[in-house]
């Protein structure tokens, strides 16, 4: 069988960033709620969007999350 020519990436990452019982577990103390999605990227280069599961996210909610990720981050 011959390979794809296309480079393959896996991706590590969880369902969802933002659980109260990982305060103290993955996120630091210091760390407030509000920018658990900023230290989750240092940790992960994806996350599925378990909200979506339940409502379709506001564009304006997803143009935030898009700005506070970096370029190379998958939802």
């Amino acid at each position: 069988m011959e390979r794809s020519h296309f480079s393959q990436k896996l991706f590590i990452g969880t369902s969802g960033w933002s659980y109260k019982h990982w305060q103290e577990n993955f996120y630091p103390g210091d760390v407030k709620s509000a920018d658990y999605l900023e230290y989750y990227t240092k940790k992960f280069d994806c996350v599925e969007l378990n909200a979506s599961f339940y409502h379709l996210p506001k564009p304006k909610t997803i143009d935030g999350w898009d700005d506070r990720t970096p370029d190379d981050f998958h939802f």
